[in-house]
Formats: C-alpha cells, sequence, structure tokens
C-alpha cells in the first residue's frame, strides 16, 4: 500500500532514507521532511504490514529540467525499496503514484536523475519508460584557503 508520509513513519523512513543516501545527516533528512511538511515536496512510503518497505521523494522543479520541454517538471529527488522487498513491483508503484500525484496538478512530464555509476536504478528508469537523455561529469576547483 502506497500512503503519504507522516511523522508516525519517521523511523522507517530515516532507516530507508540513510540506506540510499549512506551520507546523509539528520539535519538534511529534518530538511526534507519540513518541505514535506510545507506541501514544497512530497513523501510517499510504501507499507506492507505496517512496516515502511521503500518510499519516493517527489517535488515540483520550477527551473531548467534536462530534456524537458515544459516548466513546472515533476521531479523524482530520490527512491529506494528494502532489497527484501526488490522485483516486486514496489518502486513501479511509487512511480505510478507520484505519477498520478504529479496528473492531478496538471503536470505532464517528470524527470530524475541517478549517478553515472549505477546501472541497477539506470536498468530501472528505462524499463518503467524513463527516456536518458544527458549524461554529466561534476567537477570543482579549490581557488581560495
Amino acid at each position: 500500500m502506497i500512503i503519504e508520509y507522516n511523522k508516525k513513519y519517521l523511523s522507517g523512513y530515516t532507516r530507508l532514507i540513510k540506506l540510499l543516501w549512506n551520507s546523509i545527516e539528520d539535519k538534511d533528512i529534518n530538511e526534507i521532511i519540513l518541505e514535506h511538511e510545507l506541501n514544497k515536496d512530497k513523501i510517499f512510503i510504501a507499507m506492507l504490514d505496517e512496516e515502511v518497505i521503500g518510499f519516493i521523494n517527489v517535488s515540483l522543479r520550477n527551473d531548467y529540467v534536462e530534456g524537458c520541454s515544459t516548466k513546472g517538471v515533476g521531479y523524482i529527488e530520490g527512491i529506494y525499496v528494502c532489497e527484501t522487498h526488490r522485483r516486486n513491483k514496489v518502486a513501479y508503484e511509487l512511480v505510478n503514484h507520484a505519477i498520478d500525484f504529479f496528473k492531478s496538478m496538471g503536470i505532464s512530464e517528470i524527470g530524475s536523475d541517478t549517478d553515472i555509476s549505477n546501472e541497477m536504478s539506470q536498468f530501472f528508469h528505462k524499463a518503467i519508460g524513463f527516456k536518458e537523455v544527458e549524461r554529466n561529469v561534476h567537477y570543482i576547483m579549490k581557488i581560495g584557503d
């Protein structure tokens, strides 16, 4: 079952988000939850027998989104399903729930991204209908103390 996040599921959500982004700090998780509570972003969670087994974080981006031709693009910021529940269409159901949410807002395009080395995520995106539009390599140069 897919439901909207609420504080009752904080520990399960926190456990999973730390598995997806293992370097995420609690203050960053609190910021994500605050954005949800302020209705800027949404968090949907997959439940099985009162256990959080997956989540999807989505947002509405009004800036440039690679490959999209409209402003106001739905964006999948993160998606994760417990390893023991993968290959059971949980991620697919989470994405479909997000699609329904975006459609209800009049959104006609969805963007997403993944790390260039995450081949499993790339396969998943293509399998559910996403089209690859761009690859990036980011650089940084320190120029001061």
